[in-house]
């Protein structure tokens, strides 16, 4: 969420536990509208999280600059195969 102070834009970061908890409050059958309101977020903010949280339950906020566990092992084989496929002898 995006707030002016002073004429300067701060970014709101909540933390993967209130994006949670939140999100279970609406998955609860509480109108996101209604649980936005009273947590001080957007509502399309809100959505966001449950999109992300139903597509990967296990880790669904992931910090800025940092993999889900199952991309950062893709990324590290696929990594690691094209360092084999550089060490091939022509």
């Amino acid at each position: 969420m995006v707030k002016y102070i002073h004429g300067v834009i701060r970014l709101n970061k909540y933390s993967n536990e209130f994006k949670e908890e939140a999100v279970k409050r609406v998955l609860s059958s509480v109108p996101a509208n209604q649980v936005a309101i009273e947590i001080g977020v957007n509502v399309s903010s809100l959505y966001t999280w449950k999109a992300r949280y139903l597509k990967h339950p296990e880790q669904p906020f992931v910090d800025s600059g940092k993999l889900r566990d199952e991309d950062a092992e893709l990324r590290r084989l696929q990594r690691r195969n094209e360092i084999r496929l550089l060490d091939k002898p022509v």
